[in-house]
């Protein structure tokens, strides 16, 4: 029997893992091998493969690759092919930890994650990112048939997204001489077309997240369009002194998400405790209201410093949704919102005069109507509590005017599919007397 011969291929490690050794065999040992495994012994040809590996042929003519015991062959090569196609690749066994690149960018220098207080530095990074990623999704949707059908709407219901402030439409200048007091049309009450002009505040619910979304940056460029000055100047101007604000405050190398104004609220109702921290303070101040203003659970810091960047001041808690419309009018954008949270702004608005300076940007109200009127409604046994009835009861009463916005191929199908304008400026007392909704005083939420 000839001696084993250095630098041979054998199998050592786990699940037969092939590896390179330089030890020699005994002779001994090799002289004690069964007939067969001699006969396996024998140096392989320079072209051979070693299973599993796609190495082609030996470095060198000396090298020579050998085979284990047959014993070990029979049972273990085909595995041995298998389970080497399975680990062969790099950090194969670290597969349960992060990579390097992913843990630094998920936690800050000194180990704490980006919600805490990670490493600012890469924050700005991601946040100068997703914020040229909606500036660019903004440039796609102002270029789309989408964004051009939507302002088609927005003047069918209003008279013209552009018109000067103060200026009537002409539905307006009927509904002063007596309209002829349908659902459909004016309402002879005065209040006409939808006045786009007056709109001092645009608040959008269910964004999602700017950094783990495309759909909603897009969603977002939308938003930024819509507090345009040539679509909702009084909404363009305080963004732009938000946007303002957030960017000086980058340039001074501090952090601005958009919610000071709110911060300073609470902070003043703060300091007006007595000074032995009495639990009984004056009456918190109000939020400020106007402009563009968002909220969404998921929000990250990176992507309220993005919605200030452009304008928006995120809501500091949950509102659940229950915001009034402010006067002396509102639009709510809610991209794809789950009807049950619509149903709770409906509530915060359900007055005749609080409906009729609102203006709701979402899925269709008649496509919520007829799925909850499928046997597995979320109606639940009738009005109270949170079931949902009010969006119901206005779409059968025609106490709304729903306007499809034109669906038409976007570059990203399901960021503004199903989507429809409410107003309800033009509905007739009869028909929001049929909806339930009470008449009420307004107490009107000044800016």
């Amino acid at each position: 029997m000839a001696q084993a011969e250095p630098d041979e291929w054998t199998v050592v490690g786990r699940n037969n893992r092939p590896r390179r050794t330089h030890t020699e065999k005994p002779a001994a040992a090799a002289a004690a091998a069964p007939p067969a495994a001699a006969a396996d012994a024998a140096p392989a040809a320079t072209t051979a493969r070693l299973p599993g590996w796609g190495g082609g042929a030996s470095a060198s003519a000396g090298s020579k690759r050998r085979s284990p015991p047959t014993e070990a062959a029979g049972a273990a090569a085909p595995k041995r092919a298998s389970s080497h196609s399975q680990n062969h690749r790099p950090g194969r066994r670290r597969e349960r930890e992060p990579p390097p690149s992913a843990a630094a960018a998920a936690r800050g220098a000194d180990g704490t994650s980006d919600d805490d207080d990670g490493d600012d530095r890469s924050r700005e990074r991601r946040c100068a990112l997703h914020l040229g990623r909606v500036r660019e999704a903004a440039a796609e949707v102002a270029r789309s048939d989408m964004w051009r059908g939507l302002r088609a709407v927005m003047a069918s219901a209003g008279g013209g997204a552009e018109r000067a402030e103060g200026e009537k439409t002409e539905a307006e200048a009927a509904a002063a001489e007596g309209g002829n007091g349908n659902g459909s049309g004016s309402s002879g009450n005065g209040h006409g077309g939808f006045p786009w002009a007056s709109v001092s505040e645009l608040v959008v619910y269910g964004l999602g997240s700017l950094e783990d979304s495309r759909v909603s940056r897009h969603q977002a460029a939308l938003a930024t369009l819509l507090a345009s000055p040539e679509v909702l100047p009084r909404v363009a101007r305080r963004a732009a002194e938000v946007a303002a604000r957030a960017e000086a405050r980058a340039a001074e190398g501090a952090e601005d998400d958009g919610g000071g104004e709110e911060a300073a609220a609470a902070a003043a109702a703060a300091a007006a405790r007595d000074d032995d921290g009495a639990a009984d303070p004056p009456p918190r101040p109000p939020p400020p209201r106007g402009g563009l203003v968002a909220y969404d659970p998921c929000f990250s810091r990176v992507d309220r410093r993005v919605l200030a960047r452009l304008g928006a001041r995120p809501l500091p808690r949950d509102e659940r949704c229950a915001r009034r419309a402010a006067a002396p009018a509102a639009l709510f954008y809610l991209p794809h919102l789950e009807v049950r949270l619509t149903e709770l702004l409906l509530a915060a608005n359900w007055t005749r005069a609080r409906l009729r300076r609102t203006a709701i940007l979402s899925n269709a109200f008649s496509a919520h109507a007829e799925r909850l009127a499928a046997p597995a409604s979320l109606r639940g046994g009738g009005p109270g509590g949170d079931e949902v009835w009010r969006l119901p009861a206005l779409v059968a009463a025609g106490a709304l005017a729903e306007r499809p916005v034109p669906e038409a191929a976007y570059g990203v199908p399901s960021a503004f599919n199903d989507a429809a304008l409410h107003t309800f400026c033009d509905v007739s007392d009869a028909a929001f007397e049929a909806a339930g909704v009470p008449d009420g005083d307004d107490d009107d939420d000044d800016e």
